[in-house]
């Protein structure tokens, strides 16, 4: 069974576009949740969504930066998926669908110990920095080719 969870910080946002992209990867069961929490604590629909995993289920979430801002909460979201036998797919972050075959050996790994595991959520403003001297980069080197 593939079960949704989708978030939102305020009642004054939407979860139209998260529903939309857990419709369209086919789930059969969308927790929502219109919370604001820094840490997973305090968020009772994604206790209930975890809850209602069974063995071979996927907890699909559609944006992991909605789910979790830390790593240690991401892991421990993780880990207590596993621990029911289900695994987990994040829809916004390819690199974390751990139903495929690269996810599944990461979630070997993460079964035997926290070793390997990839769940470190880039603050955006990081992520603007990079593009920004990429592009700034490249803009560069073709000027001086030109």
């Amino acid at each position: 069974m593939l079960i949704g969870y989708a978030r939102v910080s305020t009642q004054a946002q939407s979860l139209d576009r998260q529903i939309g992209a857990l419709n369209g990867a086919g789930v059969d069961r969308i927790f929502r949740e219109k919370a604001t929490a820094k840490t997973v604590k305090g968020r009772p629909q994604l206790e209930k969504a975890i809850d209602a995993l069974g063995t071979d289920d996927v907890l699909v979430i559609a944006e992991w930066d909605r789910a979790t801002r830390s790593m240690m909460d991401g892991i421990t979201i993780i880990q207590r998926v596993a621990d029911r036998g289900a695994t987990v797919k994040v829809l916004d972050k390819p690199w974390l669908d751990l139903t495929s075959p690269m996810g599944k050996g990461c979630q070997l790994s993460f079964r035997d110990g926290p070793t390997v595991l990839c769940v470190v959520p880039e603050p955006n403003s990081a992520l603007i920095k990079v593009n920004a001297a990429t592009s700034h980069f490249e803009a560069n080197a073709t000027l001086a080719s030109s």
